[in-house]
């Protein structure tokens, strides 16, 4: 396999005594995955971009195209090539890859606002504020 894939495997809405999970399938040459995101308030979402987001790092570390089996917005995937470009630039042994969904999802735009995010994922150099 030249090929990172990703996939959803199930969904299910929050229950009573039961929090909303999805899980995804992330096939990477070396291993596969098994994947879940859980918690209150979970929606379901046309789009697998969760999934990528937990793959895209394997995908370009080894260099292989990551395959989506599912859709992805246009304006995900754009953000996708401007993280590539920006990430590869600091970290040159992650390279540009393909990312190949089934579909294209032309979501309705909605104007930016002065809202702002925080993200945080454990170090400290990866601390971004937007």
């Amino acid at each position: 396999m030249t090929e990172v894939v990703v996939r959803l495997v199930t969904w299910q809405p929050e229950q009573a005594g039961a929090l909303a999970r999805v899980e995804l399938s992330i096939d990477t040459p070396a291993r596969n995955y098994s994947v879940y995101i859980a918690g209150s308030g979970l929606q379901f979402q046309p789009g697998l971009e969760a999934g990528v987001t937990l793959a895209l790092l394997a995908a370009m570390r080894t260099g292989s195209d990551l395959r989506v089996e599912g859709a992805l917005s246009a304006t995900f995937l754009h953000g996708l090539q401007q993280y590539m470009h920006r990430f590869t630039k600091g970290f040159p042994e992650f390279n540009i890859v393909s990312v190949l969904p089934e579909s294209i999802l032309h979501l309705q735009y909605i104007a930016p606002t002065s809202r702002c995010a925080s993200f945080f994922s454990g170090g400290v150099d990866s601390f971004l504020l937007c």
